[in-house]
């Protein structure tokens, strides 16, 4: 969040420009219950940030930053054979963070009530995975925690997103988004990383 803040403070002197700037900000939780008796989770939050210049009547250059944020978390028990120690929970975290740059087309008059753009481009993806595990010892009923080493990876990406404004005043719009960031040439996997995000625009 702190850099969707900087983000934020970047662009007040842009609005010198007579270029129309567009400033946006999404959000997006999601979560899934599952197990026997519910007791597993999945959750889901993304934070995102975009900035879009309009050089043309229609067509923009976009600037995009997100951070998310999927926890699996499952607590079902699970002895491990031949000892007295069993594992009750384990949470696979994975956070992820992009940084985008591409082109924004709008697909309406920005005047229009209705305002669908479609944005494509480069992005720059950090992903960092590990999982938390706890344990208890039957003998006493003592836990104790493992913490395994993180992951992490950058990947050089695709980014493309789908969105539908809701124009309320001149200025300000309601938002809602699809948005997918894929590794470069690997379209199959657009279909794996969509996000459905909800905000707002505002043209300085």
């Amino acid at each position: 969040m702190s850099k969707i803040v900087v983000f934020t403070l970047l662009i007040v002197p842009l609005g010198n420009l007579s270029a129309l700037v567009e400033f946006g900000g999404s959000y997006s939780y999601q979560k899934q219950r599952f197990g026997e008796s519910r007791q597993n989770s999945i959750i889901g939050k993304t934070y995102q940030g975009s900035l879009a210049i309009y050089l043309f009547n229609l067509t923009a250059i976009e600037l995009n930053y997100s951070e998310s944020e999927d926890t699996a978390q499952q607590n079902d028990t699970i002895p491990i054979t031949s000892t007295t120690i069993s594992v009750t929970q384990s949470s696979n975290i994975v956070k992820t963070t992009v940084y985008g740059i591409g082109i924004r087309q709008a697909l309406a008059s920005r005047k229009a009530f209705l305002v669908p753009t479609i944005s494509f481009g480069y992005a720059k993806m950090f992903v960092t995975d590990g999982t938390d595990y706890t344990f208890v010892d039957s003998t006493d009923g003592s836990t104790f925690f493992y913490r395994a080493d993180r992951q992490r990876r950058r990947d050089e990406s695709v980014f493309a997103e789908f969105a539908l404004q809701l124009r309320l005043t001149r200025r300000f719009s309601l938002k809602g988004s699809v948005k997918t960031v894929y590794p470069a040439f690997k379209g199959g996997m657009a279909r794996d990383n969509m996000k459905y995000l909800a905000g707002f625009t505002w043209y300085l």
